[in-house]
Order: structure tokens, then C-alpha cells, then sequence
């Protein structure tokens, strides 16, 4: 059974259809569990919907040259959830700055680069 295939390969329709399941389940998997450790009301439609909306903006940019789901990614479930404490502390009514300090300086540093300058001016 051949396990490596080159650009041009194409693997017989059986293959096709086992490989295509198997990518499916990977992705619905990938992208609806991050809502759910994330929670605070995140909507598993909206990640799918986001990952089918960024994904299709992806290809035309590639000129359908680079077939690439993207989906949700677990890298952002920390600065998430430091985030929604810091919100959480605010609309709890604390007025004192300090609590919300350690969630915003978080976020800050785990969030990427275009996300900083809001969340450090915000």
C-alpha cells in the first residue's frame, strides 16, 4: 500500500473516499471542540461558519493553487479565556482596574501582533 504520494499522484476513488472521511471527521472535530472548551455563549455555527468563510478567502487568494482548510486553532483557547475572565471581572462590576490588569496583559501577550495595539489602547 503506497502511504506517500507526490503532487500529481492521484490515489484511486476508494482511497479518495476513505482520505475525504477521514479529513472530515479531523475537521469537524478540530473545529467544533474549540468552542466548547472555550464556551461564554461562542457558537459552534459561528467557527464553522468563520473556518468555511476563511477558508474559501484562503483559496481565491492562492488561485486554488494551495487546497488548505482553515479551521480553529488551539492556541488561542488561553488568551480566550484570559480574556473573557477580564470581561467577566468588568461587567461584574469591579471597579477596581487591578483585576482586569492580569487578563488584558495576558491576552496581550498571546494574542497576535494586529490584536495588541487594541487590546493595549482599548
Amino acid at each position: 500500500m503506497k502511504l506517500v504520494y507526490n503532487v500529481n499522484d492521484r490515489p484511486t476513488a476508494g482511497k479518495l473516499v476513505v482520505f475525504a472521511i477521514q479529513q472530515l471527521l479531523a475537521i469537524m472535530a478540530a473545529t467544533l471542540v474549540v468552542p466548547v472548551i472555550v464556551g461564554h455563549g461562542m457558537s459552534s455555527a459561528a467557527a464553522l461558519f468563520g473556518a468555511g468563510v476563511g477558508t474559501l478567502v484562503y483559496i481565491l487568494f492562492t488561485k486554488k493553487k494551495s487546497p488548505v482548510f482553515l479551521g480553529s486553532s488551539f492556541a488561542f483557547i488561553g488568551s480566550m479565556g484570559a480574556a473573557f475572565a477580564g470581561a467577566a471581572s468588568v461587567s461584574l462590576g469591579s471597579s477596581d482596574s487591578s483585576s482586569v490588569r492580569p487578563a488584558r496583559l495576558s491576552f496581550t501577550l498571546l494574542s497576535p501582533p494586529s490584536l495588541r495595539l487594541r487590546a493595549l489602547t482599548g
